[in-house]
């Protein structure tokens, strides 16, 4: 079920997008974003924002295919060197949700969070997060966020089971408005982890997530079962309750959503 942002829980401190590095074109927002901080001192919160993305990149092994100037494709860089190496997943919670709602508050439009983290509209793909983390000792030292939304695209290749923000709303939106508002809450959720309050992000990430609580089909290998998701671990593995009752731990892209 939707749920709805409570407003009243957020801080306007801003963090994320005071700073914005506007690229025509580049191989991957991330790979910038990495080589940057490589280089020089780049401030937390800074947002690598290009038109063109000739190599974007997805999960390993995936790539992101973007048509220029019609889409926001995107990276954050933050230094959550707060959370411990093991707890890095909820910086992917706190993106998602902030995502998620986000668009909310500028579309009116729900989508579901498909665990890890890929956005979905009526079981079909309108985004997806690749987090990139350096750890040093036992903490996190900085991340790399790469966000790509599919917005103004209307032709979206049928085999990528895609769809987009516009072909949902049926017009032209604006990449400026969803962007100011999906950082907004990016921030809001990111400066809640600083605060303590991871248990309150991730109660509302697995209320976002699809298929909570509700039985749903996955493969694994060659077998197909069906079972019940309840709940993600620290360290992001997906806990799916089965028909018979066993709780079953599953690691990334150890096992596909039959959607």
């Amino acid at each position: 079920m939707p749920i709805n942002p409570t407003h009243g829980q957020m801080t306007t401190i801003n963090v994320i997008g005071h700073n914005t590095v506007r690229l025509d074109s580049v191989d991957s927002t991330n790979n910038y974003a990495a080589k940057q901080i490589n280089q020089t001192f780049v401030p937390e919160g800074t947002v690598i924002l290009a038109d063109n993305q000739t190599a974007g990149k997805g999960q390993p092994g995936n790539s992101w295919h973007s048509i220029p100037g019609k889409n926001l494709t995107f990276s954050l860089i933050l230094r959550p060197t707060f959370l411990l190496a093991n707890d890095q997943f909820l910086i992917s919670m706190a993106v998602s949700i902030g995502i998620r709602e986000g668009i909310y508050a500028e579309l009116g439009i729900w989508i579901d969070i498909k665990w890890p983290n890929d956005l979905f509209h009526n079981n079909k793909k309108i985004g997806g997060i690749l987090i990139e983390n350096q750890i040093s000792g036992k903490s996190i030292s900085s991340s790399i966020v790469g966000i790509g939304l599919n917005v103004n695209q209307r032709n979206l290749p049928v085999t990528n089971n895609a769809n987009s923000l516009a072909n949902i709303c049926g017009e032209e939106l604006d990449l400026e408005q969803i962007l100011d508002s999906i950082l907004s809450k990016i921030n809001a959720y990111y400066l809640q982890l600083v605060g303590g309050g991871r248990m309150s992000v991730k109660t509302r990430y697995l209320q976002s997530l699809l298929l909570y609580k509700q039985i749903g089909w996955y493969r694994k290998g060659d077998k197909s079962f069906a079972g019940s998701i309840v709940d993600v671990s620290d360290n992001g593995q997906l806990v799916i309750k089965l028909e018979s009752g066993e709780l079953t731990k599953f690691n990334f892209q150890e096992i596909k959503f039959l959607l």
